[in-house]
């Protein structure tokens, strides 16, 4: 896993394209498997929360999405959230 400045992850919340958005169906497991998928290939995914379903995500529902797929959030700007690859744990 690398580790990110947090001069990279401004770079990142800044220029990046959002990745992967969170619209109506909310948080099914076709997402989840999307979200392990590009953290894998990329180690870090811009994730945003569209309007339509803002009112029913919350940011604690986020933790859990970046937990179950192996990374952690980072950075919060609004409704856009910065996810990287979490360290695997020593044994």
């Amino acid at each position: 896993m690398r580790k990110y400045s947090r001069r990279e992850i401004n770079r990142i919340m800044s220029t990046e394209k959002v990745i992967v958005r969170i619209g109506r169906k909310g948080i099914t497991e076709g997402l989840i498997s999307e979200i392990k998928r590009q953290l894998n290939q990329r180690g870090y995914i811009k994730l945003k929360i569209l309007k339509n379903i803002r009112s029913h995500i919350k940011d604690e529902d986020i933790e859990k999405l970046a937990n179950s797929a192996g990374g952690r959030v980072v950075s919060k700007r609004g409704f856009v959230y910065l996810i990287v690859l979490a360290k695997p744990k020593r044994a």
